[in-house]
């Protein structure tokens, strides 16, 4: 609950929680419903007491390129990476989901339209009218949920951000 995602339309709407994994741990004895005692497995961090545990999380899979049914615009939301700039192989969280037609193995392209020369890192992403549409990434979608998405950066020419527009074409 320390990180929730806002529906970039209504601020106040949560539509998700981003939630950071630290490693497994095998359950050795169960004391009663909510105690035990287990073995932490895989770890990417220092866990401490206190942490929540949850039901195994699906690890990752290989997934393959599927062909859109839907035309869908969207913006990313939130990252993974605890850094403003993103590039390749970056996770990242799109404002639309199941419900807008998003399948997992769709992509994306990351779209900009603007004055490449303005300071982003000051004003944000740029979609301005006036200016061609730019693609500067492509993102594969590998989780979806029904009003959000998961989606990872295949390919980028270019740095990307939160805020970025992104647009899932049919039959791509």
């Amino acid at each position: 609950k320390d990180a929730p995602i806002r529906d970039p339309k209504n601020t106040s709407k949560v539509v998700g929680y981003l939630v950071k994994i630290y490693g497994e741990i095998v359950v050795n004895q169960v004391a009663d419903e909510k105690s035990g005692r287990g073995t932490l497995m895989e770890l990417t961090a220092p866990v401490e007491r206190g942490y929540l545990v949850s039901k195994r999380v699906q690890p990752f899979r290989r997934i393959k390129p599927v062909a859109s049914d839907v035309s869908v615009e969207s913006l990313i939301v939130a990252s993974f990476a605890p850094r403003g700039m993103l590039t390749e192989q970056d996770f990242v969280v799109l404002s639309r989901g199941a419900r807008d037609g998003l399948k997992v193995g769709n992509r994306s392209y990351v779209i900009r339209k603007g004055d490449g020369y303005r300071p982003r890192m000051e004003r944000g992403p740029a979609f301005d009218d006036g200016y061609p549409k730019e693609v500067v990434a492509q993102l594969l979608v590998v989780d979806v949920h029904d009003e959000a998405a998961v989606a990872w950066v295949e390919k980028s020419t270019k740095e990307i951000q939160v805020g970025e527009h992104a647009e899932t074409r049919r039959g791509y």
